[in-house]
């Protein structure tokens, strides 16, 4: 027996759609946080590189 929300759709459905988006958010967050350590590997490169230009 499954339960009715007030849509109409049974809970064990949105319960199964709730963990496929968790899914695909948790993958998309992977992916920006690898993407962000590119950018701030690169960043720290040019700090390193011309310190000079950062601080002024």
């Amino acid at each position: 027996m499954t339960r009715k929300d007030s849509k109409g759709v049974s809970s064990r459905s949105l319960i199964e759609l709730n963990d496929r988006e968790n899914e695909y958010h948790q993958g998309r967050n992977k992916l920006k946080a690898e993407k962000y350590k590119r950018k701030i590997l690169v960043c720290g490169l040019f700090i390193t590189l011309n310190p000079n230009d950062f601080i002024r």
